[in-house]
């Protein structure tokens, strides 16, 4: 979480705007590739091969929000450490129209989209696949994306919209939770949940709104 992190530092107060370049990794440690305490939109950008120790660390994110308001918006993610987009510290993101494709199966993380820390997304019209790695350190499992109050402080309570998503092809398509007492706010409409290998939404507590999705089949979800 420290300012040392960051590849691109954008500090507290400061609008940052960035689109049409590429931020390729190749070749380096990188920790976060764009870390935000400001403000401002990401847009139409290629961030790929974004790792720090993938497979020991666990780490790597392309875009890293902490307690900033920012629009992330039809950007390519691919070959990330962890995270595509990780929103923290009481952080308001709009996350749309962005392509995520996940490492496939091995010893690490996917997760295009981690909400967590009172933050609050919205999250529309994305496409993401591939997020299939196990971590052979502890089983933690890939999924499309996951939200979670696990490192909320007393607030604002970690919240996200996710709404006409293609989230297809990963262990888990939605996350809800990292514990039995956590308290996430998920709306959860409109999105393409078919073909992920464990389940289209896994909770481990909150009762998450999840109609009008599709799920496969025209039954719905094939498990309670």
């Amino acid at each position: 979480y420290l300012d040392t992190s960051a590849w691109i530092l954008v500090n507290s107060g400061v609008t940052f705007n960035l689109s049409g370049v590429t931020l390729d990794g190749t070749g380096r440690l990188i920790a976060n590739a764009i870390l935000s305490r400001g403000s401002g939109t990401i847009s139409g950008n290629v961030i790929e091969n974004i790792d720090y120790n993938e497979s020991t660390d666990y780490s790597g994110a392309g875009i890293a929000i902490y307690g900033a308001t920012v629009t992330v918006s039809n950007n390519t993610f691919s070959n990330i450490g962890r995270e595509g987009v990780f929103t923290a510290f009481f952080s308001t993101a709009t996350i749309t129209g962005n392509t995520y494709t996940g490492k496939g199966g091995g010893n690490w993380l996917d997760y295009a989209f981690e909400i967590g820390r009172n933050s609050t997304a919205t999250i529309s019209g994305n496409t993401v696949t591939g997020n299939t790695g196990v971590a052979t350190s502890d089983g933690s499992k890939s999924a499309g994306m996951v939200v979670a109050t696990y490192y909320d402080v007393a607030g604002t309570t970690t919240r996200a919209t996710i709404t006409n998503n293609t989230i297809t092809g990963n262990y888990d398509g939605i996350e809800v939770g990292y514990d039995g007492s956590d308290q996430s706010v998920v709306v959860a409409h409109n999105n393409d949940l078919s073909g992920n290998f464990h389940t289209g939404i896994f909770s481990t507590n909150p009762v998450v709104d999840a109609t009008d999705n599709w799920w496969g089949s025209a039954s719905g979800p094939s498990n309670a």
